[in-house]
């Protein structure tokens, strides 16, 4: 389901800035630009959300510390800071 997530946001990035439309011979070419510099608070949301994920399997596979999950949430939640 996260990773569905992801996906729905990564793809939808080049849509809400602009989207360029030719037709050329009877062809359609769509433009999507990608803008990492205006994405960028977008990104950083995904990279801390990845790491939650991450720092969840690992909790569930191997068992850490109250310590360790607190440690690796505050890290999770800096990520997206500029």
């Amino acid at each position: 389901m996260y990773l569905a997530f992801v996906a729905a946001v990564l793809a939808g990035l080049p849509l809400e800035h602009s989207v360029k439309v030719t037709v050329e011979a009877h062809r359609v070419v769509l433009s999507l630009p990608f803008t990492p510099e205006l994405d960028r608070p977008v990104i950083g949301v995904l990279c801390g959300a990845t790491l939650i994920t991450i720092l969840g399997i690992i909790d569930d596979i191997w068992g850490i510390s109250p310590m360790e999950k607190l440690f690796g949430q505050l890290v999770a939640a800096i990520v997206p800071l500029p």
